[in-house]
């Protein structure tokens, strides 16, 4: 799969219109009428539509991955600061299977697992189905759910929705396998907040926001990502550097921020584990470098011997546009978790 993933990828990118090219566009008209067709079966009532007991924050995207969800899911809990919330994920490629259940291991994804180990005070669910994770986390006495993806899941109902874009591709260029979209731009009209990540400059997100704008009426702030100060120590160094995320340019940028002399680089499909690190580490090693970095979603992935050959780089989501209405996220939320106790009450 992540060998078909990339594939479809690399072909994206070709600069000449090719016969392959012009498939991969009558495959995406396809798939855009299924998931039109999936929204009129919701609308019409013929699939139904779950009510959780408690409150669900679902924060999702557009596009196929590389809009910083889980790095955003991460910042919220930590703002908000309540040990009484639950975080619900599908826990994409996670080589357990079952019903909802608490992550125990990177046996559940990798992300999941990433977002255990940093937030410990908040049970992080996984499970395809989303209203029956919401249960679980209603009979552990949570207050909240907050759902990392949860935009095309139509069968439970959310209170508050928040999606991210990135501000240098908002649209993902048309339908997958064609580009990188993942849902109609109608559906914006329904979303209470939206996240412009990864700006450089208050006059490329106001451009940026303008264009969001024109589909929608939800309140905006823009994001980037900055380094953890615990990086400071690489500064200068020369370093090996592999990553599989959804969008590998933000992280190699903030490599360079750091002043880094990257002698070696290897990028993978999003959610792609490098194999032979330990081979990865000895080539970097002959060509000087001090030591082989990897993001924290990398990380993870790695077995304890493998974490012995690599530093993770430490990476927080910052909020720097508009941030009054980051912090009136964060009142709605606290308030709906109000109303919704005082409800169970």
């Amino acid at each position: 799969m992540i060998k078909i993933e990339k594939w479809v990828e690399e072909k994206q990118k070709g600069q000449k219109l090719s016969l392959l090219k012009s498939f991969l566009w009558v495959c995406s008209v396809f798939y855009k009428g299924v998931i039109g067709f999936r929204h009129l079966l919701y609308k019409c009532g013929i699939f139904s539509i779950k009510q959780a007991e408690i409150p669900v924050i679902s924060i999702g995207n557009v596009v196929c991955g590389g809009t910083g969800k889980s790095e955003f899911v991460a910042k919220l809990i930590s703002d908000l600061k309540r040990d009484d919330l639950a975080i619900a994920t599908r826990g994409y490629r996670s080589k357990r299977k079952g019903s909802s259940r608490l992550v125990k291991d990177k046996e559940d994804g990798d992300e999941p697992f990433m977002l255990q180990q940093r937030l410990p005070n908040t049970s992080v669910i996984v499970g395809k189905r989303r209203e029956l994770s919401a249960k679980l986390a209603t009979k552990m006495g949570k207050k909240a759910v907050i759902l990392d993806d949860g935009m095309q899941y139509l069968r439970l109902k959310k209170d508050i929705q928040v999606i991210l874009m990135r501000a240098d591709d908002l649209f993902g260029g048309g339908f997958v396998p064609y580009g990188m979209r993942r849902e109609w731009l109608f559906k914006l009209q329904s979303v209470d907040f939206i996240i412009i990540h990864g700006v450089t400059s208050s006059a490329k997100y106001e451009l940026a926001k303008r264009e969001v704008m024109c589909y929608s009426r939800a309140k905006c702030f823009g994001t980037q990502y900055s380094l953890d100060n615990s990086n400071n120590k690489l500064q200068g160094k020369k370093v090996g550097v592999f990553c599989g995320i959804g969008n590998p340019q933000a992280f190699m940028r903030q490599i360079e921020n750091l002043g880094l002399n990257v002698v070696k680089k290897k990028i993978l499909a999003d959610h792609q584990k490098l194999f032979g690190v330990e081979a990865f580490y000895d080539a970097c090693k002959k060509l000087g470098a001090e030591k082989v970095l990897c993001t924290a979603k990398d990380y993870v992935k790695l077995d304890e011997k493998e974490k012995q050959f690599v530093f993770p780089v430490k990476i927080s989501m910052n909020i720097v546009f508009d941030t009054h209405c980051y912090e009136e996220l964060l009142t709605i939320i606290d308030n709906n978790i109000s109303v919704g106790t005082e409800k169970k009450g």
